[in-house]
C-alpha cells in the first residue's frame, strides 16, 4: 500500500521521519469535543482536538500524514482532506502499518530498526519482553502512560523530546496522544523518527487481535 516502501527504507537509511495517523478516531475527535475515541480509552477534550488539527495541518519533510480510507470511510477522508494541503507530498494511508501490509511490516520492520536506539512509548499494560521474544526488536526504554485517557500525560511528557539520541526512533502506541507528539516532537527534534504504530504489535505486547490481525477484514480496494 501507498509508501510503505518509502517508510520502511527511510528507516533502513536512517533518514528521520515521523507518522501521524489520522483514522477514523483521529477524524471523529477533530470533529466532536466529547467523543470518545481509540476503542473508548479516550475522551476528546477541547484542548486534545485544538492539538489533532495542529497536526493534521502541519507540514514539515517527511512528516507523513496518514489519511482515512476513501472507500471505507468516506466521511472522514473528506473532513481529513479539508484540513490537508492538496499539494503536500507526504500523504499515506492511516493504515499504511496494518491491513494489507502488516505482514510485511512484521517482517521487515524489526530488521529496519535493528541497531538502532529504540524508545516505546505506551500504556503501561504493554508487555515488552514478549514483544521482544516474538519479533526480535530490542527495545532500548519504555516510557509507560495510562492505559485509558493518555491525553492526561501530556503535560508530563509534551518535554520529552529533551531526552531522546539523535537518529533515535520513538515508537508511539498512544491513542490520539501519539499524533500530537509526532507532530509536536518532530518539529523540535528533526534528527530523531517518530512513529505512531498504533496497536500493530497489539498481539505480541497486549495478547490482542484485532481485525487487521485475523485476516477477516473486508476486502477493500483502498486499503485492504
Amino acid at each position: 500500500m501507498d509508501k510503505i516502501d518509502t517508510i520502511l527504507d527511510n528507516l533502513r537509511n536512517g533518514t528521520p521521519q515521523a507518522l501521524a495517523r489520522f483514522n477514523d478516531g483521529e477524524m471523529r475527535g477533530i470533529v466532536k469535543v466529547g467523543d470518545k475515541v481509540a476503542r473508548g480509552c479516550q475522551k476528546v477534550t477541547q484542548q486534545l482536538q485544538d492539538k489533532l488539527k495542529e497536526a493534521i495541518r502541519y507540514e514539515q519533510e517527511n512528516y507523513w500524514k496518514g489519511l482515512p480510507c476513501s472507500v471505507c470511510w468516506p466521511r472522514w477522508k473528506k473532513h481529513a482532506d479539508f484540513y490537508v494541503n492538496p499539494k503536500y507530498e507526504f500523504i499515506t494511508s492511516a493504515v499504511v502499518n496494518t491491513n494489507r501490509n502488516l505482514q510485511k511490516v512484521y517482517d521487515e520492520f524489526p530488521d529496519a530498526i535493528s541497531h538502532k536506539f529504540i524508545y516505546w512509548i505506551s500504556g503501561g499494560d504493554q508487555n515488552l519482553d514478549n514483544l521482544e521474544k516474538e519479533t526480535g526488536m530490542r527495545i532500548a526504554q519504555k516510557v509507560s502512560l495510562p492505559k485509558r485517557n493518555a491525553w492526561g500525560d501530556y503535560p508530563r511528557i509534551k518535554d520529552h523530546y529533551t531526552i531522546f539520541k539523535p537518529g533515535s526512533i520513538v515508537i508511539l502506541s498512544c491513542g490520539p496522544l501519539a499524533e500530537v507528539l509526532a507532530k509536536e516532537w518532530f518539529q523540535r527534534r528533526p534528527d530523531v523518527t517518530f512513529l505512531d504504530m498504533g496497536s500493530t504489535f497489539d498481539p505480541f505486547t497486549r495478547g490482542v487481535k484485532h481485525g487487521c490481525h485475523t485476516g477477516k477484514l473486508k476486502p477493500c480496494r483502498g486499503c485492504n
